[in-house]
């Protein structure tokens, strides 16, 4: 499957060990197979004054030896998980997770409910409205280097 990643640099690193911890859905690589999401996404290195690269792979089929985590909607489990990964105390550790992209709008209303100005059923109710956009996270660094293949980068 093509999988895109949006980067201020050409190839981002498969090396889990150099990308952000605490992602939304854990620390990881992350991709979308939604090319029109992923150009969404290079708006923000644009705004500011970046370069943004769409880095385009192949993901291989993952045999059912790595553990995976699929979120299909804004719900309990969802927020309960992106709020420990954001706070760095997830304790579910996962190879391959898949679930929706934080928006702006949706990271608004997910740090009103970390911050405690919003009840998790308010932020619940919120989110249930939303339709998920659609990304993956691939947590492990040998499900990464062995099964995600560098196709091309393409400059914004």
């Amino acid at each position: 499957m093509i999988v895109y990643n949006v980067s201020n640099t050409e190839k981002p690193s498969n090396d889990l060990y150099h990308l952000r911890e605490c992602g939304d859905l854990g620390h990881g690589v992350y991709v979308t197979t939604d090319r029109e999401q992923a150009g969404h996404e290079a708006q923000h290195y644009i705004k500011i004054g970046e370069t943004a690269y769409l880095n385009i792979f192949e993901l291989d089929n993952i045999p059912p030896l790595f553990t995976y985590k699929r979120f299909d909607a804004f719900d309990g489990e969802w927020l309960d998980y992106v709020a420990n990964c954001r706070r760095g105390t997830e304790k579910r550790i996962y190879d391959i997770v898949e679930g929706g992209i934080i928006d702006y709008e949706i990271y608004c209303i997910v740090n009103l409910y970390l911050k405690g100005e919003s009840s998790r059923e308010q932020t619940v109710q919120q989110l249930s409205t939303k339709t998920p956009k659609h990304q993956i996270c691939i947590c492990n660094p040998r499900l990464a280097e062995r099964f995600l293949h560098f196709v091309k980068s393409v400059k914004l």
